[in-house]
């Protein structure tokens, strides 16, 4: 049975009467209790927003649906939010979020329960499951080229180059704030060069930056913005920057999680291989089809996280809308091949592009239950599924 439907239900777990959304799919949402969920609510969600637009981050009750601000104006986008997350090191009462004064944006570690707070000298794209570190962009740069991932009103440091080699990953240490640039753009560049890089208006970037579970790798996607539209590559490295390679050569790669510290899940396909989920081995460079057949589009994909740790077997993806502005969310079973459609949502006339509402999902630490962000009833607000039946816990 390589296809089933089987529908489950999908619970608003935010407030009526305002606009809450997470953001990305590759993070954890719920703190290890399992009480509450961290939002953005933005006070519109019509327009792109700007460096003036602040957006009030905080907590929502799972169980009565109260909403708790913890911080007025963090640096957020349509489709990263904030970038926050639970603390690794203390998911219970810390988590980690982009912040902004003026034109520069940072990261902060707030504990909700005492309100104490720590600034750290860079804003942060991903951060290790131990807490102890992260990996920071350029989203003045990534505000440039792809709109609604970076933070705007925030200042380029390296306007007209196009591949610095001063800017790139920085590896953040969240104790201290000490950073090290670890891989530049200017390197990545001079990698088996592409002849789209040449001429005026070329800009390069890194984009979906993701430390492996066990910390030991990172991956991002290098993109470079030319006159056609852009073009990406899939870029890993060791933590520290070392064995650098090209992991897929591109030009198109989206979507991608890791599996476990050796193989990355990615929407890829190049020269005659089609589009599809294909699954990476790090080490070799060999690849093979995921669910050949049953996926047709690209997704966020997102490995089922369970207390021990991801597990491997199941991961969630959704699709962009189709001719009637339906979005499908879907779980895999590698151990079967077996596709399970859980939800259908519709994706209202009028947003796209930078301000649409993917569906992201994401695992909660439970390994039972899966969060989304949907505009299905006129605003964006947060679900909660329990596909508990379906996984086996």
């Amino acid at each position: 049975m390589p296809r089933v439907e089987h529908n489950v239900e999908a619970r608003r777990i935010t407030p009526s009467g305002g606009s809450f959304f997470f953001g990305y799919y590759d993070r954890d949402p719920i703190d290890s209790g399992g009480r509450y969920h961290l939002a953005l609510h933005p006070p519109f969600i019509d327009r792109p927003n700007t460096g003036d637009d602040a957006a009030p981050l905080g907590l929502v009750d799972i169980e009565s649906g109260a909403w708790r601000t913890v911080d007025g104006s963090p640096a957020w986008n349509w489709q990263l939010g904030p970038s926050a997350r639970w603390l690794g090191s203390d998911p219970a009462a810390k988590i980690v979020y982009n912040a902004r004064e003026g034109g520069r944006a940072f990261a902060r570690i707030l504990d909700v329960d005492s309100g104490e707070r720590r600034d750290l000298p860079l804003p942060l794209f991903d951060v290790a499951d131990d807490g102890s570190w992260g990996i920071s962009t350029n989203f003045a740069r990534v505000q440039i080229c792809r709109p609604g991932y970076g933070h705007p009103g925030v200042s380029e440091p390296h306007p007209d180059e196009p591949a610095s080699d001063e800017d790139g990953v920085f590896r953040v240490d969240l104790q201290t704030g000490e950073s090290e640039l670890i891989v530049s753009l200017g390197a990545c560049a001079r990698t088996d060069p592409q002849s789209s890089m040449e001429g005026e208006g070329v800009l390069h970037w890194f984009n979906h930056s993701m430390i492996s579970p066990g910390g030991g790798r990172v991956m991002f996607l290098h993109r470079w913005r030319h006159e056609q539209w852009w073009d990406t590559r899939h870029f890993v490295c060791n933590a520290d920057g070392s064995g650098l390679k090209i992991l897929n050569p591109g030009p198109k790669v989206s979507h991608c999680d890791w599996r476990d510290e050796d193989h990355i899940l990615a929407w890829a396909g190049w020269g005659d291989e089609p589009l599809a989920y294909r699954l990476f081995d790090v080490e070799t460079g060999r690849h093979e089809i995921v669910g050949e057949g049953l996926f047709a589009t690209d997704g966020h994909c997102h490995y089922r996280v369970t207390p021990d740790g991801p597990d491997g077997r199941w991961f969630v993806t959704d699709t962009y809308p189709d001719k009637n502005r339906m979005r499908t969310l879907m779980l895999y079973d590698h151990e079967t091949g077996t596709r399970w459609d859980i939800g259908r949502f519709l994706a209202p006339e009028g947003f796209d592009g930078e301000i649409r509402c993917d569906l992201h999902p994401r695992w909660d630490r439970s390994g039972r239950l899966v969060t989304i962000d949907s505009l299905h009833e006129g605003f964006r607000g947060i679900y909660m599924l329990d596909v508990g039946e379906i996984v086996g816990s």
